[in-house]
């Protein structure tokens, strides 16, 4: 199990399992059934791993664009995520 960002909500990673925790129980799960056409565990556990950097990412990538004023939108959440998975991808 992996933790990052200390300061939120943390996402977690058990396997090719992306999930949270809130008041010790369950309250998202995203599992990771197929990469690139690919059901294999390795490539699914190293996207749940990259899904995992770039949702606990977000929240400050988001609070930082605020304070920058550039006019989020979830319109371009999308490019946001993309420049994210650019950053921040995890050494496999």
């Amino acid at each position: 199990m992996n933790v990052v960002n200390t300061t939120r909500q943390k996402w977690l990673v058990d396997d090719d399992l992306v999930y949270r925790l809130e008041n010790g129980s369950n309250h998202d799960e995203i599992t990771v059934t197929m990469v690139n056409g690919s059901r294999s565990m390795k490539e699914r556990k190293a996207r749940a791993k990259e899904i995992m950097f770039i949702l606990n990412a977000i929240p400050d990538l988001l609070d930082t664009l605020y304070i920058a004023d550039t006019g989020y939108t979830n319109d371009n959440l999308p490019k946001i995520i993309e420049n994210l998975h650019k950053i921040n991808k995890p050494n496999n």
